[in-house]
């Protein structure tokens, strides 16, 4: 019984790294030049987003706001101090793993509208 639980315990992990990029390959471009930028170098704040992506900050707010709500950044601080980091897959939240596996995809019509 010990041995099934170690062998099921290592069979997820290709698993959820196949997960991952379908939910990184459903994100806006802009979004998903904030995670991976985040990913590379352990955190990001508004700054490096605003240098890497030439966006306008109200635009990148709401891109990190829908980051953070479906558990892709966590987010440290708050006002001018505020740094997100990226989030591994075992942390998003219940409600979007449930999605992920609902085969739904997030719609982006909240960042759409922004820019």
């Amino acid at each position: 019984m010990h041995l099934r639980r170690s062998i099921d315990a290592t069979t997820p992990l290709p698993h959820k790294v196949e997960r991952e990029k379908i939910v990184l390959a459903a994100l806006p471009e802009l979004s998903l030049q904030i995670v991976e930028f985040a990913r590379e170098h352990g955190r990001i704040t508004m700054g490096d987003a605003i240098r890497l992506t030439d966006g306008k900050r109200n635009t990148l707010k709401q891109h990190f706001r829908v980051l953070v709500e479906r558990g892709h950044l966590a987010q440290h601080g708050a006002g001018r101090g505020v740094w997100y980091e990226f989030a591994s897959s075992s942390d998003v939240p219940r409600s979007s793993q449930q999605e992920e596996q609902g085969g739904r995809c997030w719609t982006t019509s909240s960042v759409s509208e922004a820019g």
